[in-house]
């Protein structure tokens, strides 16, 4: 896989020239990274909130920094997590791919959480008591659209090991994640699936 990175810098620079070549590197590194940020920070506010108020996660993971307000063991538990799953992706798949596959399957799962969001809008909207039509049905329609497009022409047609393995990764996480509110749900009456 690391030998059509190779060819695709090699095509950026035979018809964008060295300027456009680097150019495009450049955009290429720096969406690599902006990803990688995004689910991180929005992992953090994740795990920050469903510890502060829900029962599914120990409180300490909501613990706020005295001086600068942050959720400082979320983004610990973050950061120490993605480092673990980077090195284990990148020692199975290699480092380029390893990222792919890390990726791929951050990607899925950060559409899916949007499309929950979204979903859930119009109900919580109504019960409010601010529904507006095209604010809280039409346009999360339609944004529902895009992201189950996204989502289809990302699994669909099938890609080739191992960058088909994200989507089963994600669905395999959900079922994981289900069983454990389940079962944390048998144990403590106020957690609900």
């Amino acid at each position: 896989m690391e030998i059509h990175l190779i060819r695709g810098v090699i095509e950026y620079f035979k018809y964008l020239g060295p300027f456009g070549g680097w150019i495009f590197v450049a955009v290429v590194l720096n969406s690599f990274f902006d990803f990688g940020i995004a689910i991180n920070n929005s992992l953090t506010r994740m795990l920050y909130y469903l510890s502060r108020d829900s029962n599914i996660l120990p409180k300490v993971i909501s613990r706020v920094h005295p001086k600068y307000g942050t959720p400082y063991v979320a983004i610990l538990a973050v950061a120490v997590l993605s480092f673990i799953i980077s090195v284990v992706s990148g020692l199975i798949f290699g480092p380029f791919v390893g990222a792919l596959v890390i990726e791929g399957a951050a990607s899925i799962a950060f559409m899916l959480q949007h499309a929950l969001a979204t979903l859930s809008l119009p109900f919580f909207s109504r019960k409010e008591r601010m529904m507006n039509i095209t604010m809280h049905v039409i346009i999360p329609a339609l944004a529902l659209g895009f992201i189950g497009f996204a989502i289809f022409s990302t699994i669909y047609p099938v890609p080739a090991y191992p960058l088909n393995l994200p989507a089963y990764m994600v669905v395999a996480w959900i079922i994981i994640g289900l069983a454990v509110v389940y079962s944390l749900s048998k144990k403590n009456k106020s957690i609900s699936l």
